[in-house]
């Protein structure tokens, strides 16, 4: 179950990021969380609960940053990426 719930807030963080310019960069950084959620399901469950930790605290001060700058929330879509 932990390998699933770090899989999803690293989805989330990388959503709120801004895409780089390099459209391989892009994909990458789309592709990594699945490769890492395969790689933690082998970790010790105390690494993955620091992940989700960590994680979890970076979008909300991502969150509290990008609302004290008046940026707007603008998810990425990442299918829009892998559409040649």
């Amino acid at each position: 179950v932990l390998p699933v719930v770090m899989t999803l807030t690293t989805i989330v963080q990388t959503a709120l990021n801004p895409l780089p310019p390099d459209p391989i960069q892009a994909k990458m950084m789309w592709l990594m969380p699945l490769m890492f959620s395969v790689m933690f399901f082998f970790f010790p469950a105390g690494l993955v609960l620091y992940w989700i930790t960590n994680n979890t605290l970076t979008i909300a001060q991502q969150a509290f940053i990008n609302s004290r700058m008046g940026v707007p929330l603008k998810i990425t879509n990442p299918l829009t990426l892998f559409k040649s």
